[in-house]
């Protein structure tokens, strides 16, 4: 892995865990320091999630973490509900035995944490594990860039830390039963049941 990727996936992390937070200025050098990336990796990075919404660059001044809006909240949710339509179409259709397993061996990660915050970083891997199945690498990055944005919200918003239970995590069974048995139509309703019900929590 290149130092820009893994100072990517750091960054990332600390955006989507709201160790950065949001409206706050990134201060490159002391960033660099922290993941302990050199520079140029560090602003290659920050380039790629800007690109993703997650940081804003504002030309000759600073960096500063996004903030989303009510309408940026629609806007994401509009856009997954959609895709997620085809995500459930060809992960059913393409689904291999190993994929399943590891569906599996995440619900089951999911099931056993006890801890609201890694509890949510699982059921991003999970959804993404989805999407990986679909083999649409185009699809899958748009998807995995409005998912990131979505689990950053339930950072900012702690409150709703426990809305990853044993509810959603029986509704991981079934979205794992509808695609080993290839109905792509319960799949798509499944996974847009996810989305409407995260719309639900944030914009009502």
């Amino acid at each position: 892995m290149r130092d820009s990727d893994i100072a990517y996936e750091k960054i990332k992390k600390m955006l989507i865990t709201c160790e950065l937070k949001p409206g706050e200025v990134i201060i490159e050098p002391r960033l660099t320091e922290q993941i302990n990336v050199g520079r140029t990796p560090v602003r290659e990075a920050l380039k790629r999630l800007s690109w993703e919404k997650l940081i804003c660059i504002i030309p000759r001044q600073c960096m500063i973490v996004s903030e989303l809006s009510v309408r940026d909240l629609e806007s994401i949710c509009q856009l997954r509900y959609t895709l997620s339509a085809l995500v459930g179409r060809l992960a059913a259709a393409r689904r291999t035995g190993d994929e399943l397993r590891e569906l599996r061996s995440i619900a089951d990660k999911t099931r056993a944490e006890t801890i609201p915050e890694k509890r949510i970083l699982l059921g991003r891997e999970f959804h993404r594990a989805v999407c990986k199945i679909t083999r649409n690498e185009y699809l899958e990055t748009q998807m995995n860039i409005t998912l990131d944005l979505c689990v950053r919200q339930l950072f900012v918003n702690r409150e709703y830390m426990g809305s990853i239970d044993d509810t959603v995590v029986r509704e991981y069974g079934d979205i794992i039963r509808s695609i080993e048995k290839r109905d792509e139509k319960e799949t798509t309703r499944l996974l847009q049941g996810h989305v409407m019900s995260f719309k639900s929590k944030f914009l009502g």
